[in-house]
């Protein structure tokens, strides 16, 4: 069976960084780069990876330049430590292959794409939009599974169709389903790694049920938290990961105060009660309401997270 380099390095917890904005909207390049040495700071490195320009770093909104400065960033600050997974999605195949390439040019390791949206593909349609993307790169290729943007359910039969491609090394598994998880796993696990899109939420369970890692949108405000867990489900110490799974909830509940977009603004309002300069979220996404700014603040105090004066990096 072949073997693609990336293949072996997906184990862990991979983060998916926000995307810093100056507060005038602008992309805050510098802040990339800081705020990914803030993540590696954890201890990342041999634990996991960075998934920048995904949903969590609004790529929806970003230009191709800017696309491509968030990416160039990425890579230039990771220096090669950890694997950098570049999201590559878009509503057209001709699209995410730009994206693809656009990532492999500037030195990510991967991409991670999904089905094309808006309108709902068929089955000869997934297969060759993925076609047609590994088709066009060298590096790896993650196939999102995201039955909530796409409204289309990837089963174990289409997965197997990709999982021949050959640089299609793993898949972000969105459906929340532990059935269609297992059958899945049980048909393409020894194929490509599944990251369990649920994060730090089915953690240490998704592991043991067969998942090669979680992908983490909590881990670009509270890294050491993220990575602590990993630590513990890499040791086997299952007990102490599952306790620690518990101790963390109340933050991941403040992270998502309406179960939409709504969670990106308050990572970025997090980060920057934590000093870490983040910017404002770009519309149609809206910031935190003045009940929600609380009940964050309250939940980073709970894990022991220190938090500066409001307005202090303003």
């Amino acid at each position: 069976m072949r073997q693609h380099p990336l293949h072996t390095r997906l184990r862990g917890a991979f983060i998916a960084p926000i995307t810093p904005m100056h507060e005038d909207g602008r992309v805050n390049g510098g802040a990339v780069a800081e705020l990914t040495r803030f993540i590696l700071a954890a201890g990342l490195e041999g634990h996991g990876g960075l998934l920048p320009v995904s949903s969590t770093g609004e790529f929806m909104s970003l230009s191709e330049s800017e696309y491509d400065e968030v990416v160039g960033e990425t890579v230039e600050a990771a220096a090669g430590t950890v694997p950098v997974i570049a999201g590559a999605n878009h509503m057209d195949t001709a699209g995410a292959v730009d994206r693809a390439r656009r990532a492999q040019r500037l030195g990510a390791d991967g991409v991670l794409a999904g089905p094309p949206f808006y309108f709902r593909p068929t089955r000869e349609e997934v297969i060759d939009h993925f076609r047609r993307i590994s088709g066009a790169v060298e590096i790896g290729v993650l196939v999102y599974d995201n039955t909530f943007a796409t409204q289309l359910d990837l089963d174990e039969d289409l997965f197997a169709a990709l999982a021949e491609l050959p640089n299609v090394v793993g898949t972000k598994d969105g459906t929340m389903d532990v059935f269609a998880f297992d059958r899945i796993r049980r048909r393409v696990g020894d194929q490509i790694a599944i990251l369990s899109a649920p994060g730090e939420w089915n953690e240490p369970a998704a592991r043991l049920g067969g998942a090669a890692g979680f992908v983490s949108v909590l881990g670009t405000l509270a890294p050491e938290l993220t990575v602590g867990l990993e630590r513990l489900v890499r040791a086997g110490d299952h007990a102490a990961a599952a306790a620690m799974a518990q101790r963390i909830r109340p933050l991941m509940t403040a992270i998502e105060p309406d179960g939409g977009g709504t969670y990106i603004s308050a990572l970025k309002a997090g980060l920057q009660l934590r000093g870490i300069a983040a910017g404002p979220v770009r519309p149609p996404l809206r910031a935190l309401h003045e009940g929600e700014m609380a009940a964050l603040e309250i939940a980073l105090r709970e894990v022991g997270l220190a938090a500066v004066a409001r307005g202090a990096l303003a």
